[in-house]
C-alpha cells in the first residue's frame, strides 16, 4: 500500500514544511517589479481579488512623449491614452 500523502500524513507534512522555506517566487517577482500579489483561499477572496483587479485596471493610464523632428529646443508633447 502506498504511503498517505494527503492532507493530515506526516510525509505531507514534511513536504509542506519543506516548501514554507521556498521562496514565494509570485510574490518576489511583483514586488521587484513594481506590482503586487493577491491571495484567496475562499471563493468570496477571490470576487474581492477579480474587483479589486477590475478597479485597478481602470485607474492605470500610459503616458507617452516624442520630440517633434526638425525642432530643437522646443516643448515635449505629452500625448494621454
Amino acid at each position: 500500500m502506498p504511503p498517505d500523502l494527503g492532507p493530515g500524513g506526516l510525509l505531507y507534512a514534511l513536504g509542506e514544511l519543506f516548501h514554507m522555506q521556498q521562496p514565494d517566487l509570485a510574490t518576489l517577482f511583483a514586488n521587484t517589479t513594481g506590482g503586487r500579489t493577491l491571495s484567496f483561499l475562499k471563493k468570496n477572496a477571490l470576487e474581492q481579488a477579480i474587483q479589486l483587479v477590475g478597479e485597478e485596471v481602470h485607474r492605470q493610464y500610459i503616458l507617452t512623449s516624442r520630440r517633434r523632428a526638425g525642432s530643437p529646443g522646443s516643448f515635449i508633447r505629452y500625448e494621454w491614452q
